[in-house]
Parts: structure tokens; C-alpha cells; sequence
């Protein structure tokens, strides 16, 4: 594969999602700037049905397809590290099989990425639909970055990510112990080490959220004990769940899980130790936040209190 040298490479996980595979490749076979990218798709547990798809489009499509196969199923860090590794473009961009992109979707995040070189990644907005394939929906309006607001949330998503690969050696890998939040996690990273991040106008995907993806399935705990994880890695206490904490606690939090090796956090993120322990206080307003949401919540309120934050404030309190 040396004879052609792609400027984006779309990295995608695949684990039994024939429905999906279709019309994803379809639609990225529409996108304006496919002449210029390349697919490393990490296929886990590929059915036939699924490995016969892939190789018609790579029979088309030779030197824009790797296929990379897992026997067994491993985490979402895992093979995001694995497809970012092999990945031969100056640009990386996520992208699951069950979501869609507009077809100037890439082509307006690399534009604005290369006229911004301070920044090491782009976001935008996406609207979030209950059925694949549609795009109506509600309106997920990401915020301008700021330092500051995005060490204690993750108010981007990560399912439309473009960044420069450089990033990954300047941050440190997708921490593979997480298999729903590697995301989250490095995002919070990008930030505590003051990089900086791009929004671009317009709606860049449409994620779709029918329940059974690893981050949207209602009631999903690992979703929400992960989520504990990376918020007590980021000294963001005053968010941390109780219910939550003693399972969040398994997961390492000093270290970066990679290609079965462990990283200290602190060879990527010196000043980590002296972060965390100047934001212990914090613990504090996390307990009377925690008393306001049970309160709430006994109330009925606290779903009405979401939808205001989301409806008027655009972000998280």
C-alpha cells in the first residue's frame, strides 16, 4: 500500500453490525474528499456476511481499505489504537459504522484544522436520532472550547472527531482500559495538558441512539461506571456518583493501559498528582450536589432540570 498516500484515514471499530456496514460504507464512499482517505477498519469477530461486504468494497477500493481483523473482542481504546497505528493520514477521524455524515462533513473539519495549525482537534455539532438513517432530530450544539469548561466535561461526544495524528504522541494513546469512554478520557487529557480544540460550524454527523450501542443502551452501568472512572482520574469530584465510585475505583487510575502495557499517566501528564490534590476540596461540593439530585429527583425535577441546562445554558452545570 505505498502507492497512494491518503490525508484522512477513517478509523472504525466493527463488532457484528452487518445492519450498519452497508450503507456506511456508502455514505463514505459519498463524502467530497474520499479520494483523499482511506478506511482502517478494525473488524472484531467478523461474521461472513460482514468480511464479504468489506471485501467488495476493498476489491473497489484497494489502496483506501485496511482490514484489520481481531479473533477475539477487545476494548473501543484497543482498537482505536490499533487502526490509529496503522493509519497513513496526516488526519484521523472516528467514525462508527452506526452513525452518518453529511458528505462535506470531513472535507469542512480538515479545512478548518489546517487553517488553524494551534489546534489538534475539531468538533461540531451533531443531531442525535432514534433510528438510523434519519436526520431529524435534537440538536446536540457543542460550545466553542474553553480550556477551562472542557477539564470537567465532555461536552463535544466523541463519535465525530477529527484530529491530527501527531496528537496521540503528543497526548499519550486511547487509554485501552476503557471500552466506552477512551474518548472521554483522552478528550479530558487534551485539555489538562492545555491543547487546544476547534468547533466548526455546521452539523458535522448524525448520531444515532436506538439503545444498543455500547454508550446509549438505557441503563448501561459500564457507560456510567466509566464515566466515575475518568471524572476521579480528572479530579472532577464534585460530578463523581456514589453508587458508582467503589466499581470506578478497579480501574486504574495513575496509569494508561496500551498493547497490554502499562504507561504511568504522569509520562504524559506531569503535573497530574499535584492537579488532583488541589481539587480535593471539591469532594465537598460533590456531596451537597449529590443530596440537590436525590432531592430533585424525589421531586420529578431532575429530568426538567436537564433539559433546561441543555435548552438554555448548552452545557452541564
Amino acid at each position: 500500500m505505498t502507492s497512494f498516500t491518503p490525508r484522512i484515514s477513517v478509523v472504525t471499530s466493527l463488532y457484528h453490525g452487518y445492519r450498519y456496514l452497508a450503507p456506511f460504507l456508502e455514505n463514505l464512499w459519498e463524502q467530497s474528499c474520499f479520494p483523499d482517505m482511506e478506511l482502517v477498519l478494525v473488524h472484531n469477530e467478523p461474521e461472513p456476511e460482514e468480511e464479504a461486504l468489506v471485501s467488495g468494497f476493498k476489491m473497489d477500493y484497494p489502496l483506501q481499505v485496511q482490514h484489520l481483523v481481531v479473533a477475539d473482542v477487545e476494548t473501543l481504546g484497543a482498537s482505536w489504537n490499533r487502526a490509529s497505528a496503522a493509519a497513513r493520514g496526516e488526519y484521523i477521524a472516528i467514525w462508527n459504522v452506526d452513525d452518518r455524515r453529511p458528505t462535506d462533513s470531513l472535507a469542512r473539519q480538515v479545512q478548518a484544522l489546517a487553517a488553524y495549525p494551534a489546534a489538534v482537534l475539531c468538533y461540531g455539532d451533531y443531531i442525535e436520532v432514534g433510528v438510523y438513517g434519519q436526520e431529524e432530530g435534537r440538536r446536540r450544539a457543542t460550545p466553542p472550547y474553553s480550556p477551562g469548561y472542557f477539564r470537567r466535561s465532555f461536552p463535544q461526544g466523541g463519535a465525530f472527531w477529527l484530529f491530527r495524528k501527531n496528537l496521540l504522541e503528543r497526548a499519550g494513546p486511547f487509554d485501552e482500559q476503557f471500552s466506552v469512554g477512551p474518548d472521554m478520557e483522552l478528550s479530558l487529557r487534551i485539555a489538562a495538558l492545555g491543547l487546544k480544540m476547534l468547533r466548526v460550524d455546521g452539523v458535522v454527523g448524525y448520531f444515532t441512539n436506538e439503545g444498543k450501542g455500547l454508550s446509549t443502551r438505557q441503563g448501561a452501568e459500564p457507560s456510567a461506571v466509566e464515566r466515575t472512572a475518568i471524572q476521579l482520574r480528572y479530579a472532577i469530584y464534585d460530578k463523581v456518583h456514589p453508587e458508582y465510585q467503589e466499581e470506578a475505583y478497579l480501574y486504574r487510575q495513575t496509569e494508561i493501559l496500551k498493547g497490554g502495557e502499562w504507561q504511568p499517566l504522569s509520562a504524559w501528564w506531569p503535573g497530574a498528582a499535584r492537579y488532583r490534590s488541589l481539587r480535593r476540596p471539591l469532594w465537598v461540593l460533590g456531596w451537597l450536589r449529590n443530596a440537590f439530585r436525590t432531592a430533585l429527583d424525589a421531586l420529578g425535577l431532575l429530568e426538567r432540570l436537564h433539559d433546561w441546562q441543555a435548552r438554555v445554558l448548552k452545557r452541564d452545570l
